[in-house]
């Protein structure tokens, strides 16, 4: 006998083809059945779809339902948690993924109680670092539809492991988390039961009855009833809930265990091409966590070894926005243009909101510096790394030539790009009036500048006569590692560390896309366009800190699909690549698109040295190989493959291909790309489509996805805007993914400084406002809380704030082996290990403030609760 554990539930989109202005309403009505249907004893439990966002909003309008509500979840009726947002696995941040499991389950325990499982029924694809996350928040159990290859398992019941040995007990729900549902609309018990048993090889199953936004079903136990007394597969029926049902299923033996990612589209629609849906969200949402992540928490902390107090409780209300935008349609971009339009306006609030909490915190902090003085200009370093990077300041000075004295008074060199004369007064119909004495200049400069870890440095900015800027006539981009050409439009690269050349080395691919918000899909009869720079004006400007060219011109492309299939290019874009090169083994790009056309997809193809057979990407808390040639690419139709299993996959910062020389590509906000002849890797810019949802696609024939019934036009997901792209290319003998993780927080992370100057008031838009330094003068850092200098193999997390003496370091093994014992410097007086709630496992030997970090299993997470001294 089969023993069916039916849970009821709802799956509650907190945005997706309506907004969450609309959907709140519906959910206000849609508790009061809850609650009507507990406190009757009609349901056992209920399920409301582990995220308490949802659950915190309606609070938020209905504050006298909360006693109601704290003694369900406390009596363990109304399961809530341990989600705040039900987030995408494979395109957030690791550190966002923690952030949302511990702001849920915080939420969840202050109202009285939290589910310890892993719930996330309809996530576009499970990332491997999922059951190491979870057991990070001692979370054993997981449930999920998406992504699981029949040939790996068809199997229901199985371990999923991370490469550390984490695992977690999981239960697929193959048919979706509404298949419950048929037990209410249909008498077809036969017809039922033969779909629910397919890959059911446990005594107990499970049954969830539920579906998006949907009401709670009062006659459950009649239909219960109703499929006990006519079962033709000997199964018994019964409410039940996930707790009780994973107690059962993990007395079972013999389950399989199986590790890695799961995107495979055998049992259910993936979305494989979704990660560059409404690029434009994706990379707001990649500059807010990387501003977040790497700059103002361990700005805080840094503030904290100075004896500044962090707002914690402000940092927890800006995360809280920002996992908003991370639910899974949210942060994937499916949705119709009016929810399109309130993520937009919430993640720019996010980063309007992050950017100045962290400006105003820089300047309260370096104006209330000791010995400070007018025209010193502060630098902070908020990586735990050495940096020796090229950074772009902009330079206010009452003189147009100036020079820039390190502590010592010894003058730095800098490239100034550009300077532009301002006038400070009042503003005049008739400039002829204005006052000479108030202008100033405001100058763009690049400067070299060496720091060390979580360190700030003070240079100061004095008048010269003249500033002597070697400029240099060359014909190439140069330094020591790259030569770069620019011949009859085409880029060409020799890589002076092989000796190679490597003709039209970067160029962009536009082809036609006739699929949704959901997947891109090739039209039957495509025309590709490989665009590069014929006609373009040409800028190079050569100095002492970098050399940069510049390339403007315009491409022409097809409007639609119609004018593309008779090769008619009607549309005009505008763009700007912008190519740098320093003295570090990075080429820099950024790209600039004024899109005018339709249905079409853009991607830029950067040219590799040598092939493979894989990829190799990071992930939330590692990095993952991928093969370039999935298994069932030629034959995905006849083995029941929900749609083309395109070797298109997702990435959050970088991705490398090749056996050697490796050629390695960083991102700020693209999170897709193909790798092409096995050779060249492709970043996927944007795609422009213009429906949410349209059915019988080549590459994913059926049903539409999102709404089945309706057209949904989404004219916004065309993107006919300006649209910036920032990148980097190196080549590199061997693959080493901390030294790639390092380099990329290098070049991800933007210049943090503020320059004591009151002649421009407008630097932000605080800036004009008054403010008072710290009652009492701050003394400058001279040691930094963490060095990571030194660490072989543990890669950085994070640094946040916990409270007003503790900070909490999360660092990982960035090995997929083992490692016997690393080191890293942690100027504290006490450390913990702890887990990832932040629960003490034991204190930790700090040795003339060296942390040992002993038995590392493969890319295992380690976190410490630190006080900050």
């Amino acid at each position: 006998m089969k023993k069916m554990h039916v849970y009821s539930h709802t799956h509650w989109d907190y945005e997706w083809y309506f907004t969450a202005s609309e959907s709140i309403v519906q959910l206000i009505y849609h508790m009061d059945e809850v609650i009507s249907a507990l406190e009757s004893g009609t349901l056992k439990t209920y399920l409301l779809d582990s995220q308490v966002s949802i659950l915190e909003e309606y609070l938020e309008f209905m504050p006298k339902k909360e006693p109601v509500i704290r003694k369900l979840v406390e009596e363990g009726r109304l399961m809530i948690g341990p989600w705040y947002t039900q987030s995408d696995e494979l395109i957030i941040s690791g550190e966002s993924l923690a952030r949302n499991l511990w702001y849920g389950i915080s939420y969840a325990r202050e109202l009285g109680n939290c589910m310890m499982i892993g719930y996330l029924p309809d996530s576009f694809g499970q990332g491997k670092d999922m059951p190491k996350l979870y057991n990070g928040f001692n979370i054993r159990e997981a449930l999920f539809w998406r992504g699981v290859p029949n040939d790996v398992c068809k199997q229901r019941e199985f371990y999923w492991h991370s490469a550390d040995g984490s695992e977690v007990l999981c239960y697929h729900i193959r048919d979706g988390y509404f298949y419950g549902g048929n037990l209410i609309y249909t008498d077809d018990v036969d017809k039922v039961e033969k779909r629910i048993l397919n890959g059911a090889s446990t005594t107990h199953q499970l049954l969830p009855l539920g579906g998006d936004q949907r009401y709670v079903d009062f006659n459950l136990q009649e239909r219960l009833a109703y499929y006990n007394e006519r079962s033709t597969h000997d199964i018994q029926y019964f409410e039940s809930d996930l707790k009780s049902f994973f107690n059962e299923l993990r007395s079972e033996e013999g389950l399989p265990h199986i590790e890695g990612e799961f995107i495979d589209a055998s049992v259910s629609k993936i979305h494989h091409s979704i990660y560059s849906s409404r690029y434009d969200h994706k990379q707001l949402n990649d500059t807010i966590e990387r501003r977040l992540i790497y700059q103002l928490e361990p700005f805080m902390v840094m503030q904290q070894q100075m004896g500044i107090s962090p707002k914690t409780e402000v940092l927890k209300k800006l995360w809280k926005k920002v996992l908003l935008n991370h639910a899974h349609d949210s942060a994937c971009g499916c949705n119709s243009d009016a929810t399109n339009d309130a993520i937009l306006q919430r993640l720019q609030d996010c980063e309007q909101m992050s950017s100045m909490l962290l400006d105003y915190q820089v300047r309260k902090l370096s104006e209330s510096l000791s010995g400070i003085r007018e025209n010193d200009i502060v630098f902070y370093n908020t990586l735990p790394y050495t940096s020796d990077e090229v950074r772009k300041v902009s330079i206010t000075t009452k003189q147009k030539s100036f020079c820039i004295l390190d502590e010592a008074g010894c003058e730095i060199a800098y490239d100034c790009l550009q300077t532009q004369r301002v006038y400070s007064g009042s503003i005049r119909k008739d400039p002829s009036s204005y006052d000479e004495e108030l202008y100033y200049y405001q100058s763009e400069i690049m400067i070299r500048l060496s720091m060390k870890p979580m360190s700030m440095r003070i240079l100061h900015i004095t008048a010269c006569d003249s500033h002597e800027q070697q400029v240099q006539k060359r014909a190439a981009l140069e330094n020591a590692y790259y030569k770069i050409t620019w011949n009859k439009g085409m880029l060409q690269l020799k890589d002076k560390t092989t000796g190679r050349i490597l003709e039209d080395f970067l160029y962009v691919e536009d082809g036609g896309d006739e699929g949704d918000t959901y997947d891109y899909s090739w039209p039957t009869r495509d025309r590709i366009y490989e665009l590069r720079f014929q006609n373009a004006k040409a800028e190079l400007q050569s100095g002492d800190i970098a050399d940069i060219l510049t390339l403007r011109g315009t491409w022409l492309l097809p409007q639609s699909l119609q004018e593309r299939e008779s090769d008619q290019c009607t549309q005009e874009l505008s763009y700007e690549l912008q190519l740098q090169l320093d003295h570090k083994d990075l080429i820099r790009c950024e790209l600039h698109v004024n899109n005018t056309a339709a249905e079409h997809r853009m991607r830029v193809i950067c040219r590799g040295l040598s092939s493979s057979d894989s990829s190799i990407a990071d992930t939330p808390f590692g990095t993952i190989r991928r093969k370039h040639d999935p298994k069932h690419m030629d034959d995905w139709r006849e083995a029941g493959y929900r749609e083309e299993p395109s070797p298109i996959y997702p990435f959050l910062h970088h991705v490398s291909n090749g056996d050697g020389p490796i050629l390695t590509c960083f991102s700020k906000g693209i999170k897709e790309y193909e790798i092409l002849r096995h050779t060249d890797i492709a970043l996927t810019l944007f795609r422009s489509v213009p429906l949410l949802g349209k059915p019988d696609l080549n590459r994913r024939p059926g049903i539409a996805s999102g709404n089945e019934f309706k057209y949904i036009p989404t004219p916004k997901s065309e993107l006919r805007q300006h649209m910036s792209f920032a990148f980097a290319l190196c080549y590199r003998r061997e693959y080493h993914a901390m030294e790639l993780q390092k380099a990329w927080l290098c070049y991800a992370n933007e210049s943090l400084y503020y320059q004591l100057q009151e002649m421009n008031r407008f630097v932000n838009t605080q800036k004009y406002f008054v403010t008072h330094p710290y009652p009492q003068a701050i003394q400058p850092l001279t040691e930094g809380l963490l060095d990571m200098d030194d660490s072989t193999v543990l890669q950085f997390s994070s640094l946040y704030p916990l409270d007003e003496k503790n900070a909490v370091l999360r660092v990982y093994n960035s090995l997929n082996t083992a490692v016997s014992v690393d080191h890293l410097l942690c100027h504290t007086e006490h450390a913990q290990l702890v887990n990832m709630l932040h629960e003490k496992i034991a204190d930790v030997r700090l040795e003339q403030d060296e942390l040992t970090v002993q038995g590392l299993h493969p890319e295992e997470i380690r976190t410490y609760k630190i006080i900050v001294k």
